[in-house]
């Protein structure tokens, strides 16, 4: 099985993206969001057993405030979210989890959605 290319990453998001996912952004601007989480490893990819991507997640951290934001999901399922919280957890480890929905702030206790996610 072979980790899927950046090329992948791309056109998943391309065919995937929604209205309320990379909204009112030019295939440049993807292009360069994924880049700058790729290199700051805040991107995350989820793979079925054929190596195809199956979801994703865009974060940023903001480390001076003890944060991990995500910008853009395209989880597509809650084993996939769990994947990428457990990865968070070990990359980034006292950093809360934050993110929008719906335009709504969501500050998490990190601890408690770990605890419901079962890590």
């Amino acid at each position: 099985m072979n980790s899927p290319l950046f090329g992948d990453i791309v056109k998943f998001v391309l065919d995937h993206k929604g209205t309320g996912t990379f909204m009112n952004m030019s295939h440049e601007q993807i292009v360069h969001s994924l880049w700058h989480g790729l290199c700051n490893e805040t991107l995350y990819c989820a793979t079925n057993n054929q190596g195809v991507i199956v979801g994703m997640i865009l974060a940023e951290k903001r480390q001076d405030e003890g944060i991990l934001f995500v910008t853009e999901n395209l989880a597509m399922n809650r084993d996939n979210l769990k994947l990428f919280a457990t990865k968070a957890k070990k990359q980034f480890p006292g950093l809360q989890i934050e993110w929008l929905k719906r335009g709504i702030h969501k500050k998490h206790n990190t601890y408690k959605l770990y605890k419901k996610l079962g890590l």
